[in-house]
């Protein structure tokens, strides 16, 4: 097994992915770590712990920085992990035993329960990424390089990731598809679970969703032709989006009228929480920060309340995506209780919200060729067909 982990100016996070790595029982394997361009001692650091660093002139992206490193490798598998992601002692071997027993292409496992980042953004991420691979087929549709593997010998055929993304984005989603319609078979392993340690701001979790993935997704999605019943792109979260995109109409025509109609999410939202925290909270001594709590949610409730029935209809659409995504608000009021699962609600409505404006941006950009979503190989832009220069330099390295 031959353990890639590419890096950029994340030596904390390395350190503690090399040492997980480090702790792997029962594997014969390798570390190669692809250092793209650092500025801090990211490369000192993994050879401190005993990697193969290969150091990039420039910074390249993660595609670039997979491909040298599959280019060193020696292993009969290629193990991609980010380095902001800790490995189980037996992830490897598990891995190997996936890949050898069922004789798939390429495998790739899901975060757990456990992300190191204690924040709601971090928190609510990380569990619906678990929750979303742990749902998914066991005949995945696509790749996840964050923890997956691939043999060497159908890397090279397919000729690694693409390098025309130049930044953390689809391009493993890109390579899976690549694996499916070639006619290999790519295993989504629940059982394989790795921890995942980045911080996650709204802001980093609004640009990466719409920029790295939703837009160039869509595009990706339109070139191919086909939209896979899997992970985030399952009818029902397809139906999501667009019950969420009509709430955000009926409500902005509606407040054409009726400008207070938008204090309504507010009110219920605030309503749902208060009913779960006063369950459970019984201050011994009621200060006035208890009171103007009290105060709050007893006026934002009167004007849930008193809103009209016609208004009101406005939550049948909230009500259905509610209703679809039941079993995700249970499995975050499992695992981090019923007001962490109730504050979720209007972060993953926002979610869909955001997730359908994406599509249309990248439609737009797919009908009229424009720049939106760089880095989504599109065939005129080679003579030889899409797929030969996908990773140019990964095989030269491997004639050379």
């Amino acid at each position: 097994m031959s353990v890639i982990v590419p890096v950029r100016n994340a030596a904390q996070d390395l350190a503690e992915c090399l040492t997980s790595i480090l702790a792997t029982e029962d594997c014969p394997f390798e570390i190669i770590v692809v250092d793209d361009a650092s500025t801090d001692d990211s490369a000192e650091v993994a050879k401190e712990k005993g990697a193969r660093v290969v150091c990039l002139d420039q910074r390249s992206g993660p595609a670039i920085a997979r491909n040298r490193g599959a280019a060193e490798a020696q292993g009969e598998f290629l193990l991609f992990i980010d380095a902001d992601v800790l490995v189980c002692p037996d992830t490897l071997c598990r891995f190997a035993g996936t890949l050898q027993k069922t004789g798939c292409a390429a495998a790739f496992g899901s975060y757990d329960v456990r992300p190191s980042a204690t924040n709601f953004v971090s928190q609510y991420k990380n569990l619906l990424h678990h929750h979303v691979h742990q749902e998914a087929d066991r005949q995945a549709s696509t790749f996840w390089s964050g923890c997956g593997a691939v043999r060497h010998s159908v890397f090279l055929e397919m000729s690694g990731f693409s390098e025309l993304f130049q930044r953390p984005c689809i391009e493993d989603i890109e390579l899976g598809m690549r694996l499916i319609r070639s006619g290999h078979q790519v295993i989504l392993d629940s059982d394989i679970q790795v921890t995942h340690t980045k911080r996650w701001t709204p802001w980093s979790l609004l640009k990466t969703d719409v920029f790295d993935r939703a837009i160039p997704w869509t595009r990706l999605i339109l070139q191919e032709g086909r939209v896979a019943n899997d992970l985030n792109l399952k009818r029902t979260q397809r139906v999501c989006v667009a019950l969420a995109l009509l709430t955000l109409i009926l409500l902005g025509m509606v407040a054409w009228q009726q400008p207070a109609i938008l204090l309504l999410p507010v009110s219920v939202f605030t309503l749902l929480l208060s009913v779960e925290w006063f369950s459970r909270w019984k201050p011994r001594r009621p200060n006035a920060r208890h009171l103007a709590i009290v105060i709050l949610l007893a006026v934002l409730s009167c004007f849930a309340i008193s809103v009209p029935v016609e208004t009101s209809l406005l939550l049948l659409p909230v009500t259905v995506v509610l209703c679809l995504n039941h079993l995700v608000y249970r499995f975050f009021a499992r695992h981090r209780g019923r007001s962490f699962a109730i504050m979720v609600v209007p972060l993953h409505m926002l979610y869909f919200l955001y997730s359908g404006l994406s599509f249309g941006i990248g439609v737009v950009g797919h009908m009229f060729q424009l720049p939106w979503g760089t880095g989504v190989p599109r065939p005129n832009l080679h003579t030889d067909g899409p797929e030969t220069d996908y990773g140019t330099r990964y095989t030269q390295k491997r004639v050379t």
